[in-house]
């Protein structure tokens, strides 16, 4: 199959469901296929039953219709690389405790239904952010304690990306004063948006923002795209994943990154 086909059947089964197919936004996976072998495997009734996209020593995606739950194969396959992407149907734990580093991250969907208005609290006002604000942007981000803080080449890069929303840069300021901070992406190919920043200042946290800042970026999502996702590490002490539940977002999908894997 061409790696066409291969591209075509990715997006068929990512708008499928989404949160369970990749780990992150569709056209940030297909910009890192370049150098990956693929492979895709159609059933009697013509469906997709298999996709992969692996190199020598990195298995980058993994995804199959049935049987998703680990499997004697796939942990001989996983001895032999030094990275790998997995959903965490096909792990468990004996498969994990194998490799030096081991990073899990919740992946949720909003469907934008029901959205509430976006209410920021007394004094405080939403402002446009944009690309040319990166050394403001990163030197925020790196204030709200942030564990990989964005590079200010980053967030120009961001700007240059297929993905750039201009609407999805936002600041909700404490008079001319940065005090949260969130930055949506929109792919128009699908019409999946994706919440890629949300950042409160620890001076202003516990006061809505955060949340008035998701909605506000919501609404604007809604207007571009038919769904929003958004990822975080599960283990993260300020419980980003029940923030975002809190929020609308649904789901149960845990993907891990594995690294390093011990050698015997």
């Amino acid at each position: 199959m061409t790696k066409l086909d291969f591209t075509q059947a990715l997006r068929q089964i990512y708008l499928e469901n989404p949160c369970q197919t990749l780990p992150n936004p569709l056209w940030k996976t297909l910009a890192e296929l370049d150098g990956y072998r693929t492979s895709v495997e159609i059933g009697r009734d013509g469906a997709v039953t298999r996709l992969e996209a692996a190199a020598d020593d990195a298995l980058y995606l993994y995804w199959t219709r049935a049987a998703r739950r680990p499997s004697l194969l796939l942990k001989r396959r996983l001895r032999t690389v030094r990275r790998a992407l997995l959903h965490q149907d096909y792990l468990d734990p004996d498969t994990v405790a194998g490799f030096a580093t081991r990073l899990s991250f919740f992946r949720l969907i909003h469907r934008h239904h029901d959205l509430p208005a976006a209410a920021l609290p007394p004094g405080f006002r939403f402002a446009a952010a944009q690309p040319l604000q990166a050394n403001a942007i990163a030197d925020f981000i790196a204030r709200c304690g942030d564990d990989a803080p964005a590079t200010v080449e980053a967030i120009h890069d961001w700007g240059k990306s297929p993905a750039f929303y201009p609407d999805g840069w936002l600041w909700a300021l404490a008079g001319d004063r940065p005090a949260a901070l969130g930055i949506l992406e929109v792919d128009p190919n699908i019409g999946e948006a994706s919440l890629e920043w949300l950042q409160v200042h620890p001076e202003h946290r516990g006061r809505g923002l955060g949340r008035a800042l998701a909605l506000e970026l919501l609404r604007r999502a809604a207007a571009r795209a038919a769904f929003t996702t958004v990822a975080g590490r599960v283990e993260d002490r300020d419980n980003p994943g029940g923030f975002y539940r809190r929020g609308g977002f649904a789901g149960a999908d845990v993907w891990w990154l594995l690294e390093n894997p011990f050698t015997s």
